[in-house]
């Protein structure tokens, strides 16, 4: 079955390519592109064999990229069973049978993961962070859910240092309405977070510059735009419950990391 809205939105929803999602894949941070996720997984040393947990996996994109490129078994888990229900239903309708039988999605509480302990190599975690107060329980239920050579990446939106305060941020975004459900720490803080939980840091990268490079073109075509009307066919608005406040989303998180506001950085940790 073919879909199509506008000339260049013409995808066979009976035989997806990843190329036919990433407009939709790449919450919260264009830039990212898969490049970046080659260069990480080759740093995770990722195989055929390894089991890898997507905590907080929305609609499966680090976890059907992670496949096409590594041919590893990724199982995410999500709160929201929407989301876990789309990740599910995109992944089956993949050309590639290795994403359709090595990704499976799970609905589950980050803070309670859903797995026996050891039960994974690696640990990966994209735009989820902000959203958790207690960075400490979370931390602590990636070290029991990984095995004792388990690893952590994060890729998350944070502040610029440990003196920052978070007051100068603009909400709403994309993981918060208000400052009350937004739980931003720099990247510093979670280097702290993560070894009291038993990991050592092996890296962090700030990509923010990459970040704002994949805006550009976004808010190029946001300029003076604010109706659904005016989105187009596919986009990261299908996954909001309000496709309009895309536009609020966008310009804030813009203007956050172009005003120092806000960073994104990504680490990998290792269990000492």
């Amino acid at each position: 079955m073919m879909e199509q809205g506008k000339p260049d939105a013409v995808v066979d929803l009976d035989a997806l390519q990843p190329d036919d999602l990433k407009r939709v894949d790449c919450i919260q941070s264009p830039g990212l592109s898969r490049t970046m996720f080659n260069a990480w997984g080759q740093l995770l040393d990722l195989s055929r064999n390894a089991r890898v947990l997507d905590v907080g996996c929305g609609i499966g994109g680090p976890a059907r990229t992670l496949v096409d490129l590594f041919g590893c078994r990724v199982t995410g888990v999500d709160a929201s069973p929407e989301y876990v229900h789309a990740a599910q239903a995109m992944s089956q309708r993949m050309a590639k049978a290795a994403i359709r039988e090595r990704t499976q999605f799970v609905v589950g509480d980050a803070l309670a993961l859903p797995f026996e302990d050891g039960a994974f190599d690696v640990v990966w975690t994209q735009h989820v962070s902000m959203c958790i107060e207690d960075k400490m329980a979370l931390f602590n239920e990636f070290a029991r859910v990984t095995n004792e050579d388990g690893q952590v990446f994060v890729c998350d939106v944070g502040l610029p240092s440990s003196k920052s305060d978070g007051s100068d941020v603009a909400y709403p975004v994309f993981w918060a309405e208000s400052p009350e459900t937004s739980f931003l720490m720099s990247s510093d803080e979670y280097r702290q977070v993560a070894q009291a939980a038993g990991f050592a840091q092996l890296l962090t990268d700030d990509l923010t510059d990459l970040v704002l490079m994949g805006f550009e073109p976004i808010a190029a075509a946001m300029e003076g735009k604010s109706q659904v009307e005016d989105l187009p066919p596919l986009g990261l608005h299908l996954t909001l419950p309000d496709p309009a406040r895309l536009f609020t989303y966008s310009r804030n998180h813009h203007a956050n990391l172009l005003n120092e506001s806000t960073r994104v950085f990504a680490s990998v940790f290792v269990k000492e």
